[in-house]
């Protein structure tokens, strides 16, 4: 794969957000640096940085998908009412994923997990009684970091 100057200032925007963008969102924040870009343009460089192993694409059965440019091992929060998408870092999954390889005739290559549930922004918005299925999970020490990733358009972020 050639990495053409679109492919990497798309790179390197996905790379500079933790916020999870669509082709859309991305496309607006890219064609400030390169005004003549398509959004079809966008989409196609989306697919070669995905199949060559440069981003993440994380999909929704009902939403847009999404881009990651982070490729440290990481997990999604995804809340079931506004859609944000939040980096977790769990610990022990290493562990995890060979004790499932031991377990079979496989070998474990990679592991995708998304955690749903609703994150603090809305519950403090909409008065959501109780804990409900986010908990406190944090304090049984799964759970080591979540970067807020919900609102990245004040400060200059998306």
């Amino acid at each position: 794969m050639r990495l053409t100057q679109q492919r990497k200032c798309i790179l390197a925007e996905l790379q500079r957000t933790t916020c999870h963008p669509t082709a859309s969102e991305l496309y607006q924040k890219v064609r400030r640096k390169m005004p003549h870009l398509s959004l079809g343009t966008v989409y196609r460089n989306l697919q070669v940085l995905v199949r060559h192993g440069h981003i993440r694409k994380l999909e929704s059965g009902n939403s847009e998908s999404r881009y990651d440019g982070d490729l440290t091992d990481h997990y999604h929060f995804r809340c079931v009412q506004c859609g944000c998408i939040r980096d977790i870092f769990l610990e022990g999954i290493s562990t995890l994923a060979s004790g499932l390889s031991s377990q079979g005739d496989f070998i474990v290559e990679g592991l995708n997990i998304d955690i749903y549930g609703i994150c603090s922004d809305c519950r403090k918005n909409k008065s959501v009684k109780g804990e409900g299925a986010s908990g406190n999970r944090h304090k049984q020490g799964m759970i080591k970091d979540i970067r807020d990733t919900s609102d990245q358009t004040a400060g200059g972020g998306w």
